[in-house]
């Protein structure tokens, strides 16, 4: 059987006090901390989901911007493009000039040489026929 008596009253009274004392000492500013601890990951958790929905903003914007700067650079390339092909088209173009110049004053400095040749053979023909005839007449 169980006997009590007034040790038993001693214990119940040192339990009391010890877990007063704990109470006191130890698990009232433990969970203190714990709590402090609890609602500051809290915090940082709500903190982080804002930056987090800030970040995504930060980045749609930084794609659109993105996006905006590559159709400028398309468009760029196209307008640098265009102008390359204008202006090979011009030089072309100068230059058919050019050579269809050179060859008509080349044609013309041709014709010109011809012509004088041909004087030339026309006065020297003259002179040749009146030699040869005087030696063929032995005159």
């Amino acid at each position: 059987m169980i006997d009590i008596n007034i040790s038993l009253l001693f214990q119940l009274i040192n339990f009391l006090v010890l877990y007063w004392l704990l109470d006191l000492i130890l698990f009232k500013p433990l969970f203190r901390v714990m709590d402090d601890r609890r609602e500051r990951f809290a915090g940082l958790a709500e903190g982080f989901s804002e930056e987090k929905g800030e970040i995504a903003e930060l980045e749609s914007t930084y794609r659109a911007k993105l996006g905006a700067i590559h159709s400028q650079a398309a468009q760029i390339r196209r307008k640098a493009r265009n102008e390359a092909e204008a202006e090979k088209g011009k030089i072309l173009e100068k230059a058919e000039q050019t050579a269809a110049e050179m060859t008509s004053d080349k044609l013309k400095i041709v014709e010109r040489n011809l012509k004088d040749l041909g004087q030339d053979l026309e006065k020297s023909s003259g002179e040749l026929v009146e030699t040869l005839g005087r030696k063929v007449l032995g005159s």
